[in-house]
């Protein structure tokens, strides 16, 4: 039961409650869909200060989940931590499942 409460709880994080895809050019789509997850390392000075800009402004954000369900969480940044580490047990054993299932902070900013 918890962990049903939590997946309609990160629903919004996760941006499937929107109709967002609805009369979009299917390959256009497609290219908005992929997530482009670089090394650190292969970005370049602008690229990592927008990102670490982006993770600062999660930060200070005030969160969207509730504190009965991820006590502690007060910032966006804190609410993807804590589906994170609430998700773990059951997303880690199959990676497709933690990328499609765990919302994306990278999604978000």
């Amino acid at each position: 039961m918890k962990l049903i409460t939590l997946l309609v709880l990160c629903l919004p994080l996760l941006g499937l409650a929107s109709d967002q895809h609805a009369s979009v050019d299917p390959e256009v789509q497609a290219a908005k869909d992929v997530l482009q997850l670089q090394k650190q390392g292969s970005l370049s000075e602008p690229e990592r200060e927008d990102y670490i800009n982006a993770v600062h402004c999660l930060a200070n954000k005030t969160g969207q989940i509730s504190q009965v369900d991820i006590p502690g969480a007060r910032t966006r940044y804190d609410d993807f931590v804590g589906c994170h580490l609430q998700q773990s047990p059951f997303v880690h054993a199959d990676g497709l499942a933690g990328q499609s299932i765990s919302p994306s902070p990278e999604q978000t900013m």
